[in-house]
């Protein structure tokens, strides 16, 4: 098949942002002004001195390219904050990080997580969707929390874009933005998935009983051949969860992960997986109680980092402290 051309792929960038904001699940648009709450993980040690947790700023602008505003989460919050903040927002996203993501004994991270999980099955079940999306180590602790159990396999995927295999474009709530045949191609055939992880969910998994409702979306095979899980999401609710990063392409520019694409096949791919997460978060009924709150929230309160090095590959970054943010919320009780 031959490759898409220039003119073609301008044309479909068009398409998907008119398709991304359609109503391509059949669900009435309850919020235009969606906000998107970002978990933020535990910091490498040489950020532990001034900080708790941290987000990849390149996280904020993929939801904020696709029409979201942004409120941080730390993983670290009191449970009463942490609850609150659940109840305000219209989804969170659950980025990469560092460290194998284990239960029983949950980590801090994992016990965190466990409460979200939890809140987001019960309030969906009622009819009131919150959408969630985790990428790599956030992948991976979906995953983990879906089972109940230390799943993961070893893998070889540190550094590495490939393409997709096995790709179920029909009835995805994920895909459902990137449809029509230039757009299959690109996903199918173009290397678009970037990998940073040593870890995975192996195939067998997703037919074992934990996972009989969800739907595998897609695999990809790491260096050494082995097949892994690519993304997989709930079969009932807006929960998804992919390995690969599509957030990297657009926003990321480190030379020292030079698998990261840059082309424009990555970057449309990448930008409709996004603007389909927040499509789903448009579908949330929570908001903030009032403005002052929301405005405080917001993640332009805090300042954002120059942190590209040899040991931390994001380009930006933002850092918190639990017991500041929880002092924001905190102020309006």
């Amino acid at each position: 098949m031959s490759s898409p051309s220039v003119v073609q792929l301008i044309l479909l960038l068009l398409t998907l942002v008119t398709l991304a904001f359609a109503d391509t699940t059949q669900s009435q648009v309850v919020n235009s002004r969606p906000i998107i709450g970002v978990f933020a993980c535990p910091p490498p040690i040489r950020f532990q001195k001034t900080a708790t947790s941290y987000i990849p700023a390149s996280y904020v602008k993929w939801l904020e390219s696709s029409g979201a505003r942004v409120v941080p989460v730390p993983y670290d919050l009191p449970l009463a904050d942490l609850q609150t903040l659940l109840r305000s927002i219209s989804g969170l996203l659950l980025p990469g990080g560092y460290g194998e993501p284990t239960v029983n004994p949950d980590t801090p991270y994992m016990a965190t997580l466990r409460h979200v999980l939890a809140y987001a099955h019960e309030t969906n079940r009622v009819g009131r969707p919150f959408a969630i999306y985790g990428t790599c180590l956030g992948f991976e602790a979906l995953s983990v929390l879906t089972a109940d159990d230390n799943i993961l396999i070893n893998t070889n995927a540190e550094n590495m874009t490939g393409q997709l295999t096995d790709v179920a474009m029909g009835g995805s709530r994920l895909f459902g933005g990137i449809q029509g045949p230039l757009a299959v191609q690109l996903l199918k055939e173009k290397p678009i998935a970037t990998n940073f992880h040593s870890y995975g969910l192996g195939l067998g998994t997703m037919n074992t009983r934990p996972f009989l409702q969800t739907r595998l979306l897609a695999t990809q095979p790491d260096l050494d051949g082995l097949p892994f899980v690519a993304a997989w999401e709930h079969a009932h609710y807006p929960i998804f969860a992919s390995q690969f990063h599509p957030e990297r392409p657009a926003f990321e520019w480190d030379p020292a992960v030079m698998a990261t694409p840059h082309t424009v096949e990555a970057v449309i791919v990448g930008q409709a997986i996004g603007n389909s997460f927040v499509e789903q978060a448009r579908q949330s009924y929570n908001k903030f109680p009032n403005t002052d709150q929301e405005d405080a929230m917001l993640i332009y309160n805090f300042p954002v980092t120059y942190t590209e090095s040899d040991d931390f590959h994001f380009e930006q970054a933002y850092f918190f402290s639990s017991d500041d943010v929880a002092l924001r919320i905190n102020a309006f009780r």
